[in-house]
């Protein structure tokens, strides 16, 4: 089966809301290497979401394709089931933290902690990059 694009009129307004950066990890749509940053679904197509505003966010390549249809996650100190943070509805500022390093994404309530966990958020790479970052002024963001 194959799935209609988002309209340009939505698209450009769920660019707009998310101030053109990733809405999971922050990455700014000039700093992403020549990848264009994606429409997600926060409650995927296959688990009965829908192509509205309130259920689409900015993601980058790296985020998306680790959240994937994933909408919950197993925290990684309790293995218990915790929702995945959901950039509609919560505050990126009550769930993460940018870490005394500037550079590693923490966690500050079990939403956060499951996120940076499922979505692979410290991937050594991601490290790496954002530590240029750091040295180039562009990290971390000015806020959220």
């Amino acid at each position: 089966m194959t799935r209609k694009s988002i309209d340009a009129t939505l698209e450009s307004k769920v660019r707009n809301w998310a101030k053109h950066r990733c809405s999971y990890c922050l990455l700014e749509q000039k700093y992403a290497g020549g990848f264009t940053l994606e429409i997600e679904h926060i409650l995927p197509v296959q688990k009965g979401g829908l192509d509205v505003e309130e259920n689409l966010a900015l993601s980058c390549k790296w985020c998306n394709l680790s959240k994937g249809t994933k909408i919950n996650g197993t925290h990684p100190a309790t293995d218990q089931i915790v929702r995945l943070f959901n950039p509609r509805s919560d505050n990126w500022l009550d769930h993460f933290r940018w870490a005394t390093d500037k550079v590693t994404l923490e966690g500050k309530t079990d939403i956060g902690q499951t996120t940076v966990s499922a979505l692979n958020m410290n991937r050594p790479l991601a490290l790496t990059v954002r530590r240029n970052w750091v040295i180039a002024g562009w990290h971390p963001p000015k806020s959220p």
